[in-house]
């Protein structure tokens, strides 16, 4: 899962993805998991242990007494949650507010079903995933990276570039630095979200029509492509969200940093 900061809006994420946010604790004293339903609903899980990069054995799983709830946006909220103003935090501080035993009420929420947390929040992905730094090939597939994994490149004119896997059609991509002696990297570009819709608005100028052919170095032509792409003229509904960028900053105010463990150097 995703280890990122309180500060991430709840629209940069990607449907059923899983995050996991150490400082969610501070507000409402659970380790909290959170995972997207849908376009407006959001799943967060309060956890019995504190995540770690070995899969819980523990016989239970989530916080006996609360267990989490299901906060979906409230309509006069929903361009506020597009525009990416409503963050982790400002959830989990209205969650933190909600006290029906005094006639606090707010309907955006309801609790957790066993059974909802089990089907999004399985064990087996409420572990912290290890970075290691593995510098693939740029003729590396795609489709061979896990979801939600993260693949390191390095492309022709030697820079440095992540690529992580958001699920099995959407990719985010951005460059990097990287400093070997404290085994840590910093972003220094825009972050690009790409999915496959992009293959439809470039039939002409990209030479490939299946996602399940791409490489880490097409993952960049294609990025440089929809930069040049004229989104001045209408787009179906469909392609909106085809291609996003987040700048350097959004990045670095989101995510936290992380150490990696160098397991082979190209």
């Amino acid at each position: 899962m995703l280890v990122l900061g309180l500060q991430v809006p709840l629209d940069v994420f990607e449907c059923e993805a899983v995050c996991y946010c150490r400082k969610a604790k501070d507000i409402v004293g659970h380790e909290t998991v959170l995972c997207r339903l849908n376009e407006y609903e959001f799943l967060f899980g309060f956890l019995n242990f504190e995540p770690s990069e070995t899969i819980y054995s523990g016989e239970i799983v989530f916080n006996p007494e609360v267990p989490g709830f299901v906060w979906r946006c409230p309509k006069p909220l929903t361009e506020e949650l597009s525009g990416k103003r409503i963050t982790m935090e400002d959830v989990l501080s209205y969650w933190s507010q909600v006290d029906e035993s005094i006639g606090l009420v707010n309907v955006a929420f309801s609790p957790a079903t066993p059974s909802m947390l089990k089907r999004y929040l399985p064990r087996e992905v409420l572990k912290i995933q290890p970075v290691e730094l593995v510098l693939e090939e740029e003729t590396f597939k795609v489709n061979q990276l896990p979801v939600h994994h993260t693949a390191f490149f390095k492309d022709v004119y030697d820079g440095y570039w992540i690529l992580n896997r958001s699920n099995i059609s959407t990719v985010a991509l951005v460059q990097v630095q990287i400093d070997f002696e404290s085994r840590t990297f910093k972003y220094i570009s825009e972050a690009y979200i790409l999915n496959e819709l992009t293959l439809f608005l470039l039939k002409k100028e990209f030479p490939y029509q299946d996602w399940d052919e791409l490489t880490l170095g097409d993952a960049i032509r294609l990025k440089n492509l929809m930069q040049r792409f004229d989104f001045s003229k209408p787009l179906p509904e469909a392609f909106k969200t085809c291609f996003r960028v987040y700048s350097n900053q959004e990045m670095d105010g989101w995510s936290e940093r992380t150490r990696f463990e160098v397991v082979r150097e190209g």
